[in-house]
């Protein structure tokens, strides 16, 4: 599928540079099996697989992949509104990005949300829960948050 203007990578420059800087800025979580990292430009077609599929029924979808971005840029962005958003879950065996983990804040919100969305083939070896504990110790640890929902939907 092609890129859209918008998803294409800056060219090597000051803009890259900056870009680099800031995802630095997200902080790395290491679990036993995961590392949690700072979204980038080329994890965006995961989340397309995920949220233009039926498994993002829950959380506003499908979508399709204009609505898709809008989503991605909401979820990094909190990281300059708030300090906080979601990480990239990558696998520490192979480097496979298996979803996004985070606490957001939307419009409406009374409280931080943890959430995640993962592929469907991360689903049912635990890392869902792995990379959810992290993320909750570190908002109430390092972040100090007094309190974080989570909301299900079957």
């Amino acid at each position: 599928m092609m890129s859209l203007p918008h998803e294409t990578p800056p060219p090597p420059g000051p803009a890259a540079d900056l870009g680099a800087e800031m995802r630095a800025l997200v902080p790395v979580i290491e679990t036993r099996r995961l590392r949690l990292r700072a979204p980038e430009l080329g994890d965006f077609p995961v989340v397309v697989e995920i949220l233009a599929s039926r498994r993002a029924v829950g959380i506003g979808g499908p979508m399709n992949r204009e609505a898709a971005w809008s989503d991605f840029m909401q979820m990094t962005a909190t990281w300059a509104l708030r300090g906080h958003g979601y990480w990239t879950v990558k696998a520490k065996s192979d480097g496979t990005v298996l979803g996004f983990v985070g606490i957001g804040f939307e419009p409406g919100d009374r409280e931080p949300e943890l959430g995640y969305v993962l592929t469907e083939s991360a689903e049912g070896h635990g890392y869902a829960a792995e990379a959810v504990a992290a993320v909750r110790d570190y908002g109430f640890g390092r972040l100090g948050l007094a309190s974080m929902v989570s909301y299900v939907d079957h």
